[in-house]
């Protein structure tokens, strides 16, 4: 019993610091989270022989993606200063009130029916994945999604002609590296397959709900996108950009199905053109490394 007080005293020290540290060379002496996350454009680990949080910075400039990888925050009842599991694949840290934790993936694998539990009924914060598409839990508990045909997306050759992706460029399908055909009814990809728990990057193919010229090959702020055939829709990618150049696709008005970043939190657009985010607060200091 001993034991376990004193844990519970070293994560309280731990989420005091990580939260209100003014500096980023006051850090913890105790790190909560044993694995890698992602938090505001950087990578971060628990350094094994210091027991610290350590971050490095990103080597590209991109910046809307949905890590699932990524530092969370969410609004849940839990003990003050406890760490406990929040699904199959979070570990969270409580705050000091009970009222909230910051949650890390944990790196364990949900089987599909907890999977589709967490699709059914989520923690309003968090980041979950739902077959090629990846999620935003809102606030009601219900996930919002990107919008991508997971089995036209991987099927590789369209059956009707129908484009599958952007033409003549790469991209990113469920972890893999992919190409489409100069048409946009063909795409390869590596098929090195990844965790259930997977990330959308800034390069990921999307579809988002717009109104375009059909059948036009645009560029849009930093999307490349193929218009449909119905002019209501486009598969869209990441493109490099001038990171300093006015978007045009806004938290305050962003494109059903679109991925775009506020601060250090990521978004889903949801229907209404409304984006749904992450809460992480995005102050949290750690050492650079």
């Amino acid at each position: 019993m001993a034991n376990i007080l004193v844990t519970l005293l070293n994560f309280a020290l731990v989420l005091n610091i990580v939260l209100s540290s003014p500096a980023p060379d006051a850090v913890s002496k105790k790190c909560p989270f044993r694995g890698r996350f992602y938090y505001d454009n950087r990578f971060c680990t628990c350094n094994r022989e210091t027991d610290e949080i350590q971050c490095k910075d990103r080597v590209n400039e991109y910046k809307d993606e949905l890590q699932v990888t990524q530092l969370q925050s969410v609004h849940v009842t839990c003990e003050p200063a406890s760490v406990f599991d929040l699904d199959c694949s979070h570990t969270c840290v409580c705050d000091a009130e009970g009222s909230s934790a910051l949650c890390a993936y944990n790196y364990k694998k949900c089987t599909e029916d907890q999977a589709k539990e967490l699709l059914n009924q989520c923690t309003p914060g968090s980041i979950l994945n739902d077959d090629c598409n990846t999620c935003v839990c809102d606030e009601s508990g219900k996930p919002v999604c990107t919008k991508l045909d997971c089995d036209l997306a991987y099927s590789g050759r369209s059956p009707n002609g129908e484009v599958i992706c952007v033409p003549d460029t790469s991209y990113i399908l469920h972890c893999n590296e992919c190409g489409c055909s100069f048409d946009g009814q063909g795409s390869y990809c590596n098929k090195m397959g990844c965790s259930p728990f997977y990330s959308v990057y800034h390069e990921s193919l999307t579809n988002v709900t717009t109104t375009c010229e059909p059948k036009k090959k645009y560029e849009s702020g930093c999307q490349e996108c193929y218009c449909g055939d119905s002019g209501k829709y486009a598969l869209c990618i990441g493109i490099e950009c001038d990171e300093n150049s006015e978007p045009t696709n806004t938290i305050e008005k962003c494109l059903p199905g679109s991925i775009v970043t506020k601060d250090c939190n990521s978004c889903v657009c949801n229907d209404d053109g409304e984006a749904v985010c992450t809460q992480l607060p995005c102050d949290l200091k750690f050492n650079k490394v």
